[in-house]
């Protein structure tokens, strides 16, 4: 027969066990308040005392960082860029030091008679200029002069002096240091293309803004727009 405890003793026990479960819980409490409790007398302010005695509270705002002024930056910006004037000079300066003289040395510009046209034949121009310091000879035999001249809207090629006759620069060109050579063209406003020279094939140009280059061999000079009425 198994001997039994009484009620009583079973009953003290879970008391016990309640009471020191109580204390453990309390005592975690107690714990993580204390350290709430730091932490907020750490963050706290406290008072400063200047060299004159006088006390002051620090904000505990972080102080901005150094920003530098807008007149400094724009100091350095303007430091920084480039001057197009003095470049172009110095370019030019390179060029009149050169004592050889090449194609790719050569400058080409191009212009019309006029900006606008009603029903006239555009009268265009191509100047080769010389800028380096010493002769510059060119076969325009080998490196053709032409005139091209496109649609300005969707670029496509209209006409060249090439299609349908001869260059208009012929053999060998001499340019002395600073010279120029002029050539000029006059466009009847009809369109041509290689091989497409009779009169059913060329057609009347409509009117609008065209785009004209020169060149000779590779080289080219930047586009001149014109306006056909």
């Amino acid at each position: 027969m198994t001997n039994q405890l009484p009620p009583e003793i079973y009953r003290r026990r879970r008391i016990a066990a309640l009471v020191i479960i109580v204390v453990v819980i309390l005592a975690a409490l107690w714990g993580v308040s204390s350290l709430l409790s730091k932490d907020d007398t750490s963050a706290e302010q406290v008072n400063v005392t200047r060299d004159d005695g006088k006390k002051v509270t620090p904000s505990g705002k972080a102080a901005e960082p150094y920003k530098p002024s807008s007149g400094s930056k724009a100091k350095d910006d303007k430091a920084d860029a480039a001057d197009p004037a003095a470049e172009q000079n110095a370019e030019t300066a390179a060029l009149a030091a050169k004592k050889d003289c090449s194609l790719a040395d050569l400058q080409i510009k191009v212009n019309s008679d006029r900006p606008n046209y009603g029903a006239e034949q555009p009268k265009l121009a191509l100047t080769i200029h010389n800028p380096t310091g010493g002769e510059c000879v060119v076969n325009l035999d080998e490196q053709k002069l032409r005139f091209e001249v496109f649609t300005l809207g969707d670029y496509q090629r209209v006409w060249s002096d090439l299609d349908c006759n001869e260059s208009e620069g012929q053999g060998e060109l001499r340019l002395q240091p600073g010279a120029d050579a002029v050539y000029t063209a006059v466009w009847s406003r009809l369109t041509s293309a290689p091989g497409k020279c009779t009169e059913a094939d060329r057609q009347q140009t409509a009117p609008g803004p065209y785009l004209f280059y020169g060149l000779v061999g590779d080289k080219n000079s930047d586009g001149y727009t014109f306006n056909l009425g």
